[in-house]
């Protein structure tokens, strides 16, 4: 992959910070977040103040377990809970999409939310590279279509804007 130690030490930082450690103390994962518009975060896009899904990872020994999708949660629902207009990522995986949305249809159903609308806005080579040591695994939904349109290894991603309605 082409994360270097500032990339790392950038993505662990902003103002909410979540670590999952294990019964022994060994890390699982982590996620950081900003509370800031696309503008100030990201140096382009809207002003409306959003939430920045900065970084997230978990370690191969928990995925499937749910620890991705409730640090989503977490953080989606600390923008939610001060009406944010926006929850906002730059990614090249689909599956941090199709992770965002399924927190998203979540909250509609719990009334948390309305709706949303989600606007991909192609950044092209922005990353330099590509982030990890294998490409994502790309399906035939329309989220896998749009993502195999990126040039992985040039580095390009997608903001993902989501429009939240209240």
């Amino acid at each position: 992959g082409g994360v270097t130690e500032e990339d790392s030490l950038h993505h662990i930082t902003g103002d909410l910070v979540t670590v999952v450690v294990d019964d022994k103390e060994n890390v699982r994962g982590f996620s950081s977040t900003i509370f800031g518009s696309p503008k100030e975060v990201l140096g382009s896009g809207s002003q409306e103040k959003g939430c920045y899904l900065q970084g997230a990872t978990v370690s191969k020994e928990v995925w499937g377990s749910g620890v991705y999708k409730q640090m989503n949660e977490l953080r989606i629902l600390e923008g939610i809970k001060s009406k944010l207009p926006l929850v906002f990522t730059r990614t090249q995986n689909p599956r941090v999409e199709k992770g965002i949305v399924a927190v998203l249809e979540k909250f509609i159903k719990e009334k948390k939310i309305k709706d949303f609308q989600l606007t991909r806005t192609f950044v092209g080579g922005c990353y330099g590279t590509m982030l990890t040591k294998d490409e994502p695994v790309l399906d035939k939904s329309e989220t896998g279509i749009a993502f195999g349109k990126l040039n992985f290894r040039a580095g390009d991603a997608y903001v993902l804007t989501f429009k939240i309605t209240y």
